[in-house]
Order: structure tokens, then sequence, then C-alpha cells
């Protein structure tokens, strides 16, 4: 941590607005937080500088390394509507200078910085979904339905497409004889492999019966 240096108003990098060391550019929020080191510096700017912007200002794109708190940039980033960077600036500033005043110290702690810059971020974002017309929000609404309509009926046709597939390899019946199920044993016999009688032993008992049948004829 560096020693603590007194916040001076720097140049407004924002012509168009006026400069009166609170509602001016970043450059008057970066000296807020003088007095950390500069790689603690640097990692809140790259949060805070990534909302989206206003006119005169340009985007950001952090990576999510650089971000000293991913879990909480997701729930703020994951909202609709672009968040108003200039108001979000002007809020955020007025929060450290209150934060500063209360602590009499003119530094403030990295994690009393970043828990401002987010809460001011996620105030924002939620009344930015406020702002937002009626219209727009029931279409983003009625899509997020329509997706999830579509996932439910293709799970409904994938478990149709598996019972018909259970349907079609039917089990034989226990007792039934078909030619395709005669196994023969090491012996030679045939058997059946559901545990039926086997057509050898049908067709056997039949010549019998009718060998039987032409003697009893033959003597009557």
């Amino acid at each position: 941590m560096g020693d603590p240096v007194t916040a001076k108003p720097l140049v407004s990098s924002e012509p168009h607005r006026p400069s009166d060391g609170l509602t001016g550019g970043w450059d008057e929020l970066k000296a807020l937080s003088l007095g950390l080191d500069m790689n603690c510096q640097q990692r809140i700017w790259l949060l805070i500088n990534t909302t989206n912007t206003d006119a005169g200002e340009t985007r950001r794109n952090p990576r999510k390394e650089d971000l000293p708190v991913s879990r909480n940039w997701k729930q703020v980033r994951g909202r609709p509507l672009s968040l108003n960077s200039y108001n979000y600036k002007v809020r955020t500033m007025a929060k450290i200078k209150s934060a500063r005043e209360r602590s009499g110290s003119l530094s403030l702690s990295v994690s009393t910085i970043h828990s401002i810059a987010l809460q001011t971020a996620q105030g924002e974002a939620s009344a930015s979904w406020e702002r937002w017309p009626e219209k727009e929000r029931k279409k983003k609404n009625k899509n997020k339905k329509k997706k999830k309509k579509k996932k439910k009926k293709k799970k409904k046709k994938k478990k149709k497409k598996k019972k018909k597939k259970k349907k079609k390899k039917k089990k034989k019946k226990r007792g039934e004889t078909s030619i395709d199920n005669m196994k023969t044993t090491r012996n030679g016999k045939q058997k059946t492999g559901d545990g039926g009688i086997s057509l050898a032993v049908i067709l056997v008992a039949l010549t019998q019966a009718v060998t039987v049948r032409a003697h009893c004829l033959t003597f009557a």
C-alpha cells in the first residue's frame, strides 16, 4: 500500500460535462483512491471502467482474470440494458467521497472501494431494468419462455424414440419354441434357450404316436 495523498481534482476527461471535482471524468474518481498501490488502482479502474459508456468515452472489455470479484461482476453484467456510465460514475464518486469523510482518512481499503463500485453498479443496473419499456421487457421474457419450451420438446422427442426402440425388442414368453431358439449341447442333444420343450422331442412323440396308430390299424 502506498502513502495516503490528498485528492486533487484533475482536468475532466469529458469536455461536454462540467468539472466540479465530483461530476467530472474518471480522473477525479482515480484521485479519490490515491494512497493505494498502483496494481490495486488498476484493478479497481478495470472494474469501474468496464460499464457501457456515454458519449466521449470508449468501452473497455476486461479479461476475467483482471477482475477482482468475478462472481459479483457476472451479476452486474448479466442485467438487461447497458449501464449509464455517467450516472454510475457520479454515484460511485459521491459514495467514495462520503466513505472517506466518514472514515476520516484519505485512503480507503481496496475491499471498500470494490464493494462501493459493485453496489453502485448493481443499483444502476436494477434501475435501468425499471426504466426499460414494458414491451421490450415482455419480449425478452417471451424469448426466454420459448427457449425453455423448445428444450422441453427436444427432451420429450428423445424419450419417445427410446420407448419405440424398447417396444420393438419384445422378449419371447416362456414356453415358446422356435427354430432360432434351439441350441445344441455338447452331446448333440437339442434344447431351447428359454427352457421350453424342444422341437425334436415333440417330433419324436408325434412319430411314435403315428406308428402306434398304424400298428393298431393293421392288427384290427
